[in-house]
């Protein structure tokens, strides 16, 4: 899996939209949006509120895909009638916001209405043009767009403002029909200018990057997530040192020499939080740090951020509990916190879970069939981790003495096949729940260390360190 730098990452997206600006003079599409020039907006209630849409049938699963939280600002883009506008209006609560977007007045004066009517407040409308969504800069959250984008007749320089609009680390939810020649209807075929791989190939050119797909949650149509990368500045003097400290032992935990004495195998803290920690769901660290000091079920404490890592010492490491205060400790909760800058604190009193916590999926791990696993596992992860689960220099063991041990949370089948789901494969993350679920009973029917606390625990007198200066 190839990996961009911070900076390598920027100029490339500014380098792009440096592009789009003088591209696409002429529209894709020419006269694709004529019948939005003045619609009758009930009649297209008719057509897009019915349940032989797929989208319109599919359309709470949709939002529960989309991940929202409360107070965040979601646009969505070409909004039509406010279908979703509404849906969301409840998803992001009274403090967040939701920007109906779309070219047709018509339209937005219907939505304006009905949600003054239905008491939605937290929605509000905005015109755009062929070329723009008219969004301010650093305004949005997510942006959602369904079955609109082969409407875009001007799509790189219509991204362009989108990606202006969005906060780092937002998010872009693409919904639009699958165009498969053979496949699809004929209307489909006329009317979408291009399938999926050239609109992706669009929305990356223009400095977004895909993060995820959901392969079975739509049957006509695609649901696709990318991500404007967060490019966050770091801080000058101690502070600074101390968070790229963190940064390099998070990436080389097992063969650092602050970190390598604690490790008891042959993994790195990347191994599981993918990108240092900066994936946006594959275990991710962005906003973790607004969760602690939080409640843990298996640690019947409340415990703190350094607690956490700490204890990820013990079990996915299977090495012994770094002192507290300790640099390896200070330093990566530094690192750890500096990748929640300027988000909102929610100690999570349920569980030391961050916003952005793998999704737990809704599977059984009696009904996991081994045989299947082993096969997936052959076809899809062996060209990496071995045949035999034991990796390379690149990739990390998945079982065995050198991986993690059995009180790792992923030693566990449900967690393991949800981290799956999100995480794997790295440049295509496309396993059906049942799928992941499979590889993760295969992986963890093998043998891997046990977990004897009183074995990854320090004698009394290091679990703690004084960390400040002493007087002469």
């Amino acid at each position: 899996m190839s990996r961009t730098s911070g900076l390598t990452a920027l100029l490339v997206g500014l380098l792009a939209l440096s592009v789009t600006s003088l591209a696409q003079e002429k529209s894709v599409k020419p006269g694709i949006n004529d019948s939005f020039r003045d619609p009758d907006a009930k009649e297209f209630v008719d057509r897009f509120e019915t349940e032989s849409r797929e989208v319109f049938a599919r359309r709470h699963e949709i939002v529960k895909a989309c991940g929202l939280q409360a107070g965040l600002t979601v646009a969505d883009i070409g909004a039509g009638t406010g279908l979703f506008a509404r849906l969301f209006s409840d998803a992001v609560g009274k403090e967040g916001r939701v920007i109906a977007v779309d070219i047709a007045q018509n339209f937005l004066d219907h939505i304006e209405k009905s949600s003054r009517e239905a008491g939605r407040r937290n929605v509000e409308t905005l015109l755009c043009t062929p070329d723009s969504t008219e969004l301010p800069a650093d305004s949005v959250d997510v942006a959602f767009i369904c079955d609109t984008y082969h409407h875009f007749e001007f799509p790189l320089k219509t991204m362009a403002s989108l990606h202006r609009a969005l906060k780092p680390g937002g998010r872009v939810i693409l919904v639009d029909f699958r165009r498969i020649p053979g496949e699809s209807t004929e209307w489909v075929l006329s009317h979408v200018r291009a399938g999926q791989d050239v609109f992706e190939a669009e929305i990356r050119q223009v400095g977004f990057r895909k993060i995820r797909e959901e392969p079975e949650l739509l049957t006509e149509n695609y649901f696709a997530v990318f991500e404007k990368p967060a490019v966050l500045s770091m801080p000058d003097g101690p502070l600074g040192e101390a968070i790229r400290l963190g940064r390099d032992l998070v990436a080389n935990t097992a063969t650092h020499p602050l970190s390598k004495p604690y490790v008891g195998n042959a993994l790195n803290c990347t191994s599981c939080h993918l990108e240092n920690g900066t994936h946006p769901r594959a275990a991710s660290f962005l906003g973790v740090a607004t969760a602690y000091p939080a409640w843990s079920p298996r640690e019947r404490r409340v415990i703190t951020l350094e607690d956490r890592i700490l204890n990820c010492f013990m079990r996915s490491c299977n090495g012994v509990r770094p002192p507290l205060g300790s640099e390896v400790s200070v330093s990566m909760a530094a690192y750890i916190t500096w990748l929640s800058t300027d988000q909102p604190l929610r100690m999570n009193a349920a569980g030391p879970l961050g916003p952005n916590a793998v999704p737990k999926l809704d599977v059984d791990a009696a009904q996991a069939d081994l045989a299947r696993g082993q096969a997936l596992f052959m076809a899809r992860c062996a060209d990496c981790h071995g045949k035999d689960g034991q990796g390379d220099a690149e990739n990390p063991p998945v079982w065995g003495q050198r991986s993690f041990n059995d009180g790792a949370g992923l030693a566990n089948v449900v967690p393991l096949a949800s981290w799956l789901k999100v995480a794997m494969p790295p440049e295509k993350t496309d396993l059906t729940d049942r799928e992941a679920l499979d590889i993760a009973a295969f992986v963890n029917s093998h043998e891997r260390p046990k977990f004897r606390l009183s074995e990854h625990l320090p004698p009394a007198e290091h679990l703690g360190t004084y960390n400040a200066a002493r007087e002469p």
